[in-house]
């Protein structure tokens, strides 16, 4: 896999409290740990990237480099409802952006 130990952006779509569509970027390294995949933000924050989920990354096309926080690789996902400073569970805790 060419995303594996390269920078990832996890560009999540989601719906404001005003139902209008929002983005979140995180960036961190796409690594493997006992057969599990995880955007490693830093050494005490890790967010698991699902298997089902691999098949989405994508290489990061130069006109959105800076965009996407000067990362190789995309990983854009859906979430549903979110409110500002909302901690997303399913994305190990993830906080909204407020």
């Amino acid at each position: 896999m060419q995303a594996l130990n390269r920078k990832l952006a996890l560009v999540l779509w989601a719906e404001d409290e005003k139902g209008e569509e929002d983005v979140a970027i995180f960036s961190g390294t796409l690594v493997a740990k006992g057969g599990r995949y995880f955007l490693e933000r830093d050494r005490e924050q890790a967010t698991e990237i699902l298997e089902e989920w691999l098949e989405r990354i994508q290489p990061v096309p130069d006109h959105l480099r800076e965009t996407l926080l000067h990362c190789d690789f995309q990983l854009p996902l859906s979430v549903g409802k979110v409110e500002s400073g909302e901690s997303m569970e399913s994305f190990g805790g993830l906080e909204w952006p407020r």
